[in-house]
């Protein structure tokens, strides 16, 4: 890799170097070299996504790269033991049953564009993850009724009544349901919970929630 080298000369010498068509001398002012400096810059959203506590349990995610997996283990609605990971609420509100709660925190980062939006999604356990999102699973067979998996801001949501916190929707108009305008390194905690009735059939459940951010 070639250096660059600015020589200083007096006018005689800086003459002779132009008729010999050198050109590397400057007169006066002592010798210089000047460097232009050039870089683009691209626009970029990063979002990750891990487990959290929400003061009561910590939730663990397992798997690497945009898509990972809650396995709350085996629990019963009395919540007579504890689950393996994040919690299990009795509801004593409502209908009968039990909520099981995982807290989260999504945080972004931003190029190029001063916020995103932040939004949660539930998605058919079968659909390709794309890119720059996020999956989070739990259990491995039947798929779970959409109105009984709900996500509240924050960790301060009553879980002792069914249906708490707002049901996540399906992939349409979610882009900005759980922050909008979230600026660069700003960490959002969070609940994704399923509620179980107490007559649901024993069994394997399993649920697919997407998390997505979108520069504004």
């Amino acid at each position: 890799m070639a250096a660059l080298v600015g020589r200083w000369a007096s006018a005689a010498q800086l003459q002779e170097s132009v008729r010999s068509s050198t050109g590397d001398y400057a007169a006066g002012g002592g010798a210089q070299v000047s460097v232009t400096f050039r870089a683009t810059l691209q626009t970029a959203v990063e979002l990750s996504v891990a487990g959290a506590s929400d003061g009561e349990a910590t939730t663990s995610i397992t798997g690497a790269g945009s898509s990972g997996s809650v396995d709350f283990g085996t629990f019963n609605t009395l919540c007579s033991e504890p689950v393996q990971n994040g919690k299990c609420v009795v509801a004593t509100e409502g209908e009968p049953g039990a909520t099981l709660v995982a807290a989260f925190v999504a945080k972004v980062q931003t190029s190029g564009i001063s916020s995103a939006d932040i939004g949660l999604a539930r998605v058919d356990a079968s659909d390709a993850t794309p890119s720059g999102t996020l999956l989070a699973a739990v259990g491995p067979t039947v798929a779970f009724p959409l109105s009984q998996v709900r996500f509240a801001p924050g960790t301060a949501t009553n879980w002792k009544r069914s249906g708490g916190g707002a049901m996540v929707p399906l992939a349409a108009n979610t882009a900005r349901n759980l922050a909008s305008a979230v600026r660069s390194g700003t960490a959002l905690t969070h609940q994704v919970a399923l509620f179980f009735p107490s007559d649901a059939p024993p069994g394997s459940y399993s649920t697919v929630v997407r998390w997505t951010a979108t520069g504004n």
